[in-house]
């Protein structure tokens, strides 16, 4: 007999199965049989929810004084905290750095007195006296001699700076928009630079606009790297960072958009008059040719880009037909041929359509 449910940490219970209960053979357990046994306590464990954004690097404003956690039958919890350099982040961002190798700025404990086998809310001092912290990169480490397994030990990097980044990246460039968080205000005028994390590559530097907007552009095009922004130089007052990494609840998945990270140089789009067809109908059709360029789709500016539509699935020599979009001044192609299409242009495929066609792309 397996027992199984939701039982209360600490607490007894008494389960006793009675004397006229049946087996499926319709044989009686013949006498009452009682087993009492405890619920264990709950692993001592300390959960920061802002660890769930699966981020490396975290941003506080300068006057925080603390950082919202759970813990659960600690008593105490030892803290450390060291300083970092922009080149520890830079390397962070891949692969954290071991926090032996920083230098030390506060060692300090905090004492809990928590009701047992229940989680509460507490909030983890960032120095000793209780004060906020300057502007500034640092790391810490906090851990715990109630905890069980090594990994419970929590590691977190930190920004400090009342100016926040927002970041955009496409293929072509890289778009910081740089706000104070203290008043709300963008701003302006101040220097933002681009680097790879890792390597510490410096991809480019802009200035910010009167809106708090800079644009970076990039020479190369990898959406799969992490980039670290920076505003100004360190020990600036109002230097920030920021990393492409903070992404947590704003991803297109987040507000039900699909997207896709590589884009070709032309969007093809197309339409057909119907949305499905009986085999010999006339399908009347018509290709619209546009540049991507971060969604604003200018005229594709084809340069002797000859498109060959091939009819059903397979191209069969005496089944094609061609059409040259850069002769038409809206980089159109339209026309109506029977049966179904499968569209190259410059022998890339385009397009084929099962049931007529809604949109397609390049």
């Amino acid at each position: 007999m397996y027992l199984s449910g939701f039982f209360k940490s600490g607490q007894s219970y008494r389960l006793t199965l009675k004397a006229d209960l049946q087996d499926r053979w319709g044989q009686s357990l013949g006498q009452d049989y009682t087993i009492t046994f405890k619920a264990s306590n709950s692993l001592p464990t300390l959960n920061i929810p802002i660890q769930n954004t699966y981020g490396t690097l975290y941003y506080a404003l300068p006057g925080d004084t603390g950082l919202p956690a759970y813990a659960t039958n600690l008593t105490l919890l030892n803290i450390r905290r060291a300083r970092m350099t922009l080149v520890d982040v830079l390397r962070a961002v891949e692969r954290t750095p071991s926090f032996e190798t920083l230098p030390l700025e506060e060692n300090w404990q905090v004492e809990l007195n928590l009701p047992q086998n229940a989680s509460q809310g507490i909030e983890i001092p960032l120095k000793a006296d209780g004060s906020g912290l300057e502007t500034g990169l640092y790391a810490f480490r906090i851990s715990s001699p109630q905890f069980t397994e090594t990994y419970q030990t929590t590691n977190l990097l930190m920004v400090v700076s009342p100016v926040h980044l927002t970041i955009k990246e496409n293929q072509q460039e890289v778009m910081v928009w740089a706000v104070n968080a203290l008043n709300r205000r963008p701003v302006s005028g101040r220097e933002i630079t681009v680097y790879q994390a890792g390597s510490g590559l410096e991809l480019g530097k802009a200035q910010t606009d009167e809106q708090g907007v800079a644009r970076i552009s990039l020479n190369e095009s990898n959406l799969y790297r992490t980039l670290v922004v920076t505003l100004g130089k360190e020990g600036d007052p109002d230097f920030s960072l920021a990393t492409t990494e903070w992404n947590a609840g704003i991803s297109p998945y987040n507000f039900g958009i699909s997207s896709v990270y590589d884009q070709s140089d032309i969007k093809i789009y197309g339409y057909t008059d119907r949305p499905i067809y009986q085999p010999g109908q006339t399908v009347y059709y018509r290709y619209v040719f546009r540049q991507w360029d971060d969604a604003r789709y200018p005229p594709a500016g084809l340069k002797g880009d000859h498109c060959k539509g091939f009819w059903g699935l397979l191209p069969r020599r005496g089944d094609t037909f061609t059409g040259n979009p850069k002769t038409d001044p809206l980089a159109l192609w339209h026309g109506a041929r029977k049966g179904a299409v499968t569209t190259r242009c410059s022998n890339r495929l385009i397009f084929h359509p099962d049931r007529g066609a809604a949109r397609f792309g390049h």
